[in-house]
């Protein structure tokens, strides 16, 4: 009886869950941001906090390596810690939350001051620099930050910080495959939207300035 109540113990911590990382580490104010929690051992995790705040899940992976909510609103930019549990309510116990693997940073909205050059190539590949305040920083994430050019996505291949304020590069995406000027009557002048992601996830524009650039029918080299 004795050792039968040591192996259920032993059974039991083998499947306590573990908090690893959570992806993303940071959002928008306004919340909505879908963050996923991975570690081990989390099927049985039905709900989540972010700080005090409580939030439903919207996603479990059957095999216990993460699970995944939306953030609520926060009036604030200060880190929070994610914690999960295993019981919801008042019976609730709050998996501890690691001091640098489970923290969420909120931000607020990043202002777009230019996009230069606002217009390249419908073949795709020229480069824009977008201008950007000292918000765009605040992001943990920007290792997978992301442009949107109308519905394409581009990922942020460089970033600089350092002076009063940020500047973002990306590469204009494909609107039409062309191999020969002669062709070029096939690509469609178009003027699209411009939105940035400071996460790789959420993407904002600027309701004040909003930007937008134009894919010319100017014949380029396709981009590589």
């Amino acid at each position: 009886v004795v050792l039968c109540g040591v192996l259920a113990v032993l059974a039991q911590a083998a499947v306590v869950p573990v908090v690893s990382t959570i992806t993303p580490s940071s959002g928008l104010l306004h919340g909505g941001t879908e963050v996923c929690v991975h570690g081990e051992n989390l099927a049985m995790v039905v709900i989540c906090r972010v700080g005090g705040i409580q939030v439903d899940l919207t996603h479990i992976e059957p095999d216990g390596s993460h699970v995944c909510f939306k953030t609520p609103r926060s009036e604030f930019t200060d880190p929070l810690p994610i914690q999960c549990s295993e019981e919801a309510g008042e019976y609730a116990v709050w998996m501890p939350a690691s001091p640098t693997d489970s923290i969420f940073k909120y931000y607020g909205l990043p202002k777009i001051s230019q996009i230069l050059p606002s217009f390249g190539p419908a073949t795709g590949g020229n480069v824009v620099t977008v201008q950007t305040d000292k918000v765009f920083e605040t992001s943990t994430d920007l290792d997978h930050a992301k442009c949107m050019f109308g519905s394409k996505v581009v990922p942020v291949f460089e970033y600089n910080c350092s002076g009063p304020s940020c500047y973002v590069k990306c590469k204009a995406p494909k609107m039409c495959h062309v191999v020969d000027p002669i062709d070029r009557e096939d690509c469609q002048e178009s003027t699209v939207p411009f939105y940035l992601s400071m996460n790789g996830q959420d993407f904002t524009s600027d309701s004040f300035s909003k930007p937008s650039y134009k894919f010319t029918n100017e014949w380029a080299h396709p981009a590589l």
